[in-house]
């Protein structure tokens, strides 16, 4: 019997080696196909097996790559490619330093299932264009990429990494049109957002993705979401929103998030880690801050003012309203450490407010709600202000 068991457990490994080997096998036995086209004028189609060879600089007429067994490679200063089948799903795709050319993907799905790695040319996901890189990363050390029309998307499904020389012209307006899977790593390179948003999904079983950016470019809209935490190695800039849902953290990690719109996040998840990082309110019109989590320092600078809305909040170390801005807490309790007041922090009266250091010394406090008994800020300012539609009635020597 116990012979018998050995046997068995023998050929149980055998064919897990036989098909592990069988996989290993068909993933590096991938076919190579080489762009070969000439630029004489023509519209030159990726379907055409004239416009491919089995080496580079080879001549033309194999069989077009149109399938995951085939790695694709556009090596040489060649023709634009017109991409015309609907669905194509290749092994890798490699744009090499000398190609000079665009590849449209002309209404189409063009779907890497290995990675992908661009030196030069461009990449044009045209109007009702999908790109999607799978596998592996999206690398890129030079060309763009750019995203035109209304139902344009691409997809990087692990990290997106792009290094100085190189530039991405983002999706504009829409949901789900800009969507990474990893960290997203512009390392020196241009960004452009297009008034959209990119949505930073991270898969599950990552221990932690990378937000860095040391090129050029802020974004619009980011949407952080999903279980996996994302983690700032750099500062960032946000034109417009920044969301947070899923129970995944946006970790701060010390660094400075400007955000110019709104930040918000969902209701009782506590995923935000602020890491000592200081959250700057810089937008030219009005702001609001939905956060159930503690803040480490926040900066007010906008003439518009900057609102809570539905949450307290916590800001564990410095909260600052530059001159000219407002802070309202609208009806919400706020914690401080220390307030640097140069502007106005404005309050209805019936709010919990518990400041450690109050800031007696500039800027105003604007009580607009309809009255009170006592001054929940205190009894000590430097200016002060009743906006009320009621009476508020002192309870210590002011």
């Amino acid at each position: 019997m116990v012979g018998m068991k050995l046997i068995k457990s023998c050929i149980s490994c055998l064919l897990f080696i036989t098909l592990f080997t069988l996989i290993s096998t068909s993933a590096d036995a991938a076919i190579n196909r080489y762009w070969i086209a000439i630029d004489d004028g023509a519209t030159k189609y990726w379907s055409d097996n004239a416009n491919w060879s089995n080496a580079q600089g080879g001549s033309g007429g194999y069989s077009a790559p149109l399938s995951n067994n085939y790695k694709v490679f556009f090596n040489d200063a060649g023709a634009d490619v017109t991409v015309d089948k609907s669905i194509i799903r290749l092994n890798k795709l490699t744009i090499k330093h000398d190609y000079d050319g665009t590849i449209d993907l002309n209404g189409n799905e063009l779907n890497p299932q290995q990675g992908y790695a661009q030196y030069s040319g461009t990449l044009l996901v045209s109007e009702n264009s999908y790109f999607k890189v799978q596998g592996k990363a999206a690398y890129m050390y030079g060309g763009t990429i750019e995203a035109q029309g209304n139902n344009s998307k691409i997809n990087i499904d692990h990290n997106f990494i792009f290094y100085t020389g190189s530039t991405v012209i983002a999706p504009g307006p829409g949901t789900n049109r800009f969507i990474v899977r990893g960290g997203f790593r512009n390392q020196g390179g241009t960004f452009t957002h297009s008034s959209g948003t990119v949505t930073m999904s991270t898969k599950n079983g990552w221990g932690e993705a990378m937000v860095k950016v040391t090129g050029t470019g802020a974004f619009y809209n980011i949407d952080f979401r999903g279980n996996v935490h994302k983690k700032l190695h750099t500062d960032i800039e946000v034109e417009n929103n920044l969301e947070i849902r899923g129970n995944g953290d946006l970790r701060g990690n010390g660094k400075n998030i400007t955000v110019k719109g709104y930040w918000w996040q969902q209701n009782n998840k506590n995923n935000f880690s602020h890491g000592n990082s200081t959250v700057i309110f810089s937008g030219s019109s009005a702001q609001t801050i939905k956060s159930e989590n503690n803040f480490s320092n926040i900066t007010i600078s906008n003439s518009a003012g900057v609102s809570l809305i539905n949450e307290p909040t916590t800001v564990l170390t410095t909260l600052t309203i530059n001159s000219g801005s407002t802070l309202d807490i609208n009806g919400e309790n706020l914690t401080v450490g220390t307030l640097v007041n140069n502007g106005n922090l404005q309050l209805q009266g019936s709010e919990t407010v518990n400041i450690t250091t109050m800031d007696t010394d500039s800027g105003t406090v604007t009580y607009d709600g309809s009255g009170a008994t006592g001054l929940v800020a205190g009894d000590t300012y430097h200016n002060l202000t009743f906006n009320q539609s009621g009476t508020s009635t002192l309870d210590a020597n002011l």
